[in-house]
């Protein structure tokens, strides 16, 4: 299961995509993949904060990771695969691997504006020395 971004948030709804998630894992053990790209632009359009997902990193449930960048349009952050990854999502990622309790898939996505091979490679790296720290 994948946490996805939000462009509105149900007003009437018993909890929120986040509680929803967190439920579901626990009642089936199912695994989390963790798409940071997602939680940062939902964070810049609703709030929320990264000690929210403790609880899933703490009991091992977030398997793989997505990075990816997003950027603005209309005063919203949008999840458009199209821009580096963030300081924040590289800080994101780096605290999960280190607390994880097993090994953990990390997948950078990138769908356009792709540049050279050596823009894409240069991100790459960065990935890789978050997640060598």
């Amino acid at each position: 299961m994948e946490n996805v971004s939000e462009y509105y948030q149900c007003i009437d709804a018993e909890m929120d995509a986040l509680d929803f998630l967190h439920e579901l894992s626990s009642r089936t053990g199912t695994s989390i993949l963790f798409d940071v790209n997602n939680f940062l632009i939902n964070t810049a359009n609703f709030g929320g904060n990264i000690e929210r997902w403790q609880e899933f990193i703490s009991h091992g449930r977030v398997r793989e990771i997505h990075l990816a960048g997003n950027r603005m349009v209309a005063g919203y952050a949008v999840d458009t695969h199209d821009s580096p990854v963030s300081e924040d999502a590289l800080m994101i990622v780096r605290t999960i691997t280190q607390q994880a309790s097993g090994p953990i898939t990390v997948v950078l996505e990138r769908d356009a504006n792709l540049g050279g091979s050596g823009d894409l490679l240069s991100e790459l790296s960065r990935v890789r020395d978050a997640l060598s720290v």
